[in-house]
């Protein structure tokens, strides 16, 4: 029978705590994310994460959980995946059928002529967008929230159950370095794709005998580059017109030619563009053997084997329909810019609104209101949600909601030198500190440095490529982080909470994720 993990009768004394902090955030798109699990969601799990409140200050969120709820949740979902064989495949099979509807809504989108159109029909193409990212965003939370927002529910369940049985086989001692092989996923992710398809560009430089342009990447020379290389040009942009969606996150922007460039070069620094390639191509091809050596080495029980292919799957379909979430904002720019146009606002302002709000303002012409709030809410905002219901404020009266709702403020806990994570890849490492937490931040890693973030991005490989390791926040065993770090073989601790507030730029640390912790070096 399936080990379940306990719920509590009843949830008393519910309470904000501070969760996690994020820069580069507007409220377009990430309040839809939060109304739905904190509505939508009671429709699959019969629950729903209670109460919520987002401080967004000049483009910086804090964002503040119940965690009695949101835990309750997390076990929730965990549980229906453990105990019902036949819940986790529907769950895969409405996110793909989803994300293939939004896709196919985005790409229509992006086509579009939005100025030709009447403001009803942007208003209705709005309203219809945000229905469709609603429904892939509730099913797309069941993978995240299985592993936990405080606590790796599924990863700790199934370490359990697999080190209690790598006992029975006298390979104990192995258990986490085979968990980490078994729990990955052997299907290239999206950020891999990329990488493969950049060095596929450069070889089809050498093979189209464009040598000065590959001489001017490798030394440096930008200048003039389009004019000086159409050919090459043309297709760099047929990539960045493929990936640029890799970097935009939430705000954007689209991954620039400096970027590609910077990307390109650490590849050249790198070695062979095609050993690179064929190692890329490789990788999963190798793990997925792998996997498939061990399973049989360790006699591992079906149940295990059903477990860890839900992690693996998690692990793929986590950054899969947030490439789909991220393609959809890229292709919404085009209504809002619209929106914003008619409103006399800009494309930020337009995202500081609420769907109804740019709904009232566009079609019952109360545009000098909103823009007014909009402005307002640039420079600070909160928002509250509470079994479903959002409530959200600006200027002086969010100041006096913020002191309602915030009992004390975020500490940098200055005098905590030491903290504890998940184990995402094993491995011991020194290094000094770097906190990155926008593309601004990837200038300031060297080799060897430890990237310290509240979350990783594919906007942020190149500091990861650069990193000996990562530490996070957030996330659990199948976040980014935890997906680079295995396909870069690099020590990384998930989930620390506050490791961006306890270290700083500079700081000597040691990571051990072999024992899952990081402290720094006096």
């Amino acid at each position: 029978m399936a080990q379940l993990l306990p719920l509590m009768a009843d949830i008393n004394n519910m309470a904000l705590r501070y969760f996690a902090d994020r820069k580069n955030v507007y409220l377009f798109p990430w309040y839809i994310a939060d109304v739905t699990i904190s509505d939508d969601i009671s429709a699959l799990l019969g629950k729903a994460m209670r109460e919520s409140f987002m401080v967004i200050d000049k483009g910086f969120v804090t964002a503040y959980y119940d965690f009695d709820s949101a835990d309750e949740l997390c076990k929730t979902a965990c549980n229906k995946i453990i105990s019902d064989p036949e819940y986790f495949p529907l769950v895969i099979k409405k996110i793909y059928e989803y994300s293939a509807a939004l896709d196919k809504s985005s790409i229509a989108i992006s086509a579009l002529d939005a100025s030709i159109l009447s403001s009803s029909e942007l208003i209705d193409i709005y309203e219809k967008y945000v229905k469709d990212l609603r429904q892939l965003r509730v099913w797309g939370w069941i993978p995240p929230l299985v592993d936990g927002i405080t606590d790796s529910y599924l990863s700790n369940h199934i370490q359990k159950v697999f080190t209690e049985h790598a006992k029975t086989q006298g390979k104990e001692a192995r258990a986490l370095e085979y968990y980490t092989i078994l729990s990955s996923s052997d299907k290239q992710s999206e950020v891999q794709q990329e990488e493969i398809a950049r060095l596929a560009v450069l070889r089809s430089f050498e093979e189209h005998g464009w040598l000065p342009a590959l001489k001017d990447i490798a030394e440096g020379n930008f200048s003039n580059f389009e004019a000086r290389h159409p050919e090459a040009f043309l297709r760099i942009q047929q990539h960045l017109k493929e990936y640029g969606w890799l970097t935009y996150s939430y705000v954007g922007p689209l991954m620039s030619l400096q970027h590609f460039f910077a990307l390109v070069s650490d590849n050249m620094k790198r070695g062979g563009i095609r050993e690179q390639q064929q190692s890329k191509q490789e990788y999963y091809a190798n793990l997925k053997k792998e996997k498939e050596r061990i399973l049989i080495d360790l006699k591992v029980p079906l149940e295990i084997q059903r477990l860890f292919e839900i992690s693996a799957e998690c692990m793929f379909i986590k950054d899969y329909r947030k490439g789909v979430y991220q393609r959809s904002y890229v292709a919404m720019d085009n209504i809002l810019t619209e929106i914003g146009t008619r409103l006399d606002m800009t494309l930020k302002q337009v995202k500081f609104l609420l769907f109804e709000e740019c709904k009232e303002a566009l079609l019952e012409e109360e545009k000098e209101e909103y823009r007014s709030i909009a402005q307002s809410r640039e420079k600070l905002c909160c928002y509250h949600i509470k079994d479903g219901m959002l409530s959200i404020f600006q200027g002086e009266e969010c100041r006096a909601v913020i002191e309602e709702f915030v009992s004390e403020p975020v500490k940098d806990e200055g005098e905590v030198s030491e903290l504890k994570g998940t184990i995402a890849y094993k491995g011991e490492v020194r290094g000094i500190a770097k906190i990155v937490l926008t593309v601004e931040d990837i200038a300031k890693v060297n080799e060897g440095d430890i990237l310290i973030s509240s979350a990783t991005n594919p906007d942020l490989i190149l500091a990861m490529k650069r990193a000996a390791a990562f530490v996070t926040d957030m996330g659990g065993i199948i976040s980014h982080a935890s997906i680079v770090a295995r396909e870069m073989k690099k020590p990384c601790l998930v989930g620390t909470k506050t490791a961006t507030h306890v270290f700083k730029d500079g700081d000597m640390v040691f990571v051990d994720a072999n024992n899952g912790f990081i402290k720094k070096i006096i």
